[in-house]
């Protein structure tokens, strides 16, 4: 899978975005589910905000 991590921001806002190819999307949401329900929550995050 290829991926990518952006992290931006300054003393008051972090921004995190995590990319990968169309093909590899899936796969990546379920790694991500059977994750911590934190990294679900940034996930969510990240999503509602691209």
């Amino acid at each position: 899978m290829r991926a990518y991590i952006n992290i931006e921001g300054d003393s008051s806002r972090l921004g995190i975005a995590i990319g990968v190819d169309a093909t590899d999307a899936e796969a990546l949401v379920r790694a991500l589910e059977r994750s911590e329900p934190d990294v679900m929550e940034i996930w969510a995050r990240a999503s509602e905000s691209a």
